[in-house]
């Protein structure tokens, strides 16, 4: 049957048949007018190869289905585009990657062809049937699959219990003691009211799904091409689709639910790794979670309206260096329940000098752990400016040749290639202690590096930007140096370690006279 996707004219009539010439198929459409008849255009198409399609990546064939999902034909630039963005995924060339869809008989092209019937007016895509036959099969497995998951998490779920509020403690007194750092006790009745919030929208979530079933599968066949979703939270819109492989929503559901069984069962406080190892008990299974940890614990705050650290969580898992160069005085919380463990505490206006405080100084090269960012309070630096560096190279450097004892003193900061929640508060805290010293900011030129430039200009307008021009360092306001990586792409995709540069290079640049 001539596909539905082919936009015919008024006057335009197919073939009876197609005809088969070279390795495809042809189908003429022609224009029959009262003075003559003539060709209009050419629909083209191959046999299908269903062990070849189904070789292709099932992710993308996936996408390929929703791209023609309307059943409309797309334009030969919108075809064009959708290949090369998935041969950057496959590493595949655009046009080799065009011709392997064709050539598995799953797309057509039909050639629109000018009065003279030779010249091309234009040219589109649309999906041939042997598509939606490899989506349907495919659906049919994947909704399996979920099945057996989902009836893992019920089974699962039905073994939780929410401890009574006696379990945590008498009404109105505090739970038990937690770990140092945990975050404020709660009454016994607070985190059961929490820990039940937990389980209703977890219980609901699994009805909604169980409940789509019946449009997935009617006498063991596949339904219907287009499934109904059930979205996590309008905040965080990960869906579950019973046709999809939904591995954002899983991760969701597997999180809530080791959520459920850890707090329940560790009144003294857990860690972050815990939850991942109870999810997935196998080598590795602790940084389940990882990647998507802030979203998850948003989700948390989001279902029972207080942050996880409130239901035990006494670290995010977390210990890196915040490598710092130069005179510094730091002042912490004296007492661990002060700390701020897992968001940034309230910076105080001012620096309180009573017992509950205590102060470090120091002089040279050092790493402070992320834990004690979380207990400073405030800080102070005679330095007379400010080197902000993504990658710890510079500042070694600078401390190997003893320059940022150079007067003006310089205090250098060390991101080492990722801006992280201690990286901000202590770099927060330098800007409200240093309103007035110059800073500078020196990263990699590439996408990345770039990212590092905004956020940091965001934390130090007035920052000055140090970058690699041809053989030389140079140095520009923000705007100035915006304005020329966007004239100059030859100024960008420049490691920052392949210019460091040295003491004399750099009293230029910091302008040292």
């Amino acid at each position: 049957m001539f596909p539905g996707w082919v936009r015919l004219l008024k006057d335009w009539i197919p073939a009876e048949k197609p005809r088969f010439s070279i390795g495809k198929w042809e189908w003429p459409v022609y224009s029959a007018s009262k003075r003559r008849q003539r060709m209009a255009g050419i629909l083209e198409f191959r046999d299908a190869s269903f062990q070849e399609a189904k070789s292709l990546p099932r992710d993308f064939l996936q996408a390929l289905s929703d791209f023609f999902s309307a059943g409309n034909a797309v334009t030969e630039q919108g075809w064009y585009d959708f290949c090369k963005k998935w041969s950057a995924k496959l590493s595949r060339d655009p046009d080799l990657l065009s011709g392997l869809v064709m050539d598995c008989g799953l797309v057509g092209r039909f050639i629109r062809l000018k009065s003279d019937e030779k010249s091309i007016h234009s040219i589109s895509y649309g999906p041939m049937e042997p598509l939606d036959t490899i989506i349907r099969e495919a659906a049919f497995k994947l909704a399996g699959e979920n099945r057996k998951w989902l009836d893992s998490i019920i089974n699962a779920f039905k073994d939780i219990e929410v401890k009574t509020p006696e379990s945590y403690g008498p009404s109105g007194e505090s739970a038990p003691t937690q770990k140092s750092g945990a975050g404020p006790a709660l009454t016994g009745d607070a985190k059961v009211e929490a820990l039940q919030a937990i389980k209703r929208f977890l219980e609901n979530k699994l009805t909604e799904i169980a409940e789509l079933h019946e449009s997935v599968v009617e006498n063991g066949e596949p339904a219907q091409k287009d499934f109904r979703s059930v979205r996590l939270t309008e905040s965080l819109p990960w869906t579950f689709r019973w046709n999809r492989t939904n591995d954002k929503f899983r991760l969701a559901v597997e999180f809530l639910l080791s959520v459920l069984k850890v707090a329940g069962r560790s009144p003294e406080g857990f860690e972050w790794k815990e939850l991942g190892a109870q999810a997935q008990q196998a080598i590795g299974g602790s940084k389940m979670f990882d990647r998507d940890r802030e979203k998850l614990l948003d989700l948390i705050q989001e279902i029972c309206g207080m942050p996880l650290e409130d239901l035990g969580l006494t670290s995010r898992g977390s210990l890196y260096p915040v490598y710092i160069l130069g005179k510094i005085e730091l002042t912490f919380c004296a007492e661990s329940q002060n700390r701020c463990i897992g968001q940034e505490c309230d910076l105080p206006q001012e620096n309180p000098s009573n017992g509950q405080f205590r102060t470090l100084s120091l002089d040279s090269l050092h790493a402070i752990t992320n834990f004690e960012v979380e207990e400073l309070k405030s800080l102070s630096t005679p330095a007379g400016r400010i080197i902000l560096t993504e990658n710890r190279a510079l500042l070694i450097k600078m401390y190997k040749t003893g320059w940022f004892k150079k007067s003006p003193e310089s205090f250098v900061v060390g991101i080492d290639g990722r801006l992280r929640l201690s990286h901000h508060r202590i770099l927060k805290l330098l800007q409200r202690a240093a309103p007035h010293i110059p800073c500078y900011i020196w990263t990699d030129s590439d996408s990345p590096g770039i990212s590092f430039v905004e956020e940091l200009h965001h934390l130090f307008p007035g920052a000055r930007v140090v970058f690699i021009e041809g053989h030389n360092l140079s140095c520009l306001d923000y705007e100035k140096f915006t304005e020329k990586i966007k004239a100059r792409p030859d100024l960008l995709n420049r490691e920052q370690e392949s210019l460091l540069g040295g003491p004399d290079d750099w009293d230029r640049v910091f302008q040292i006279y």
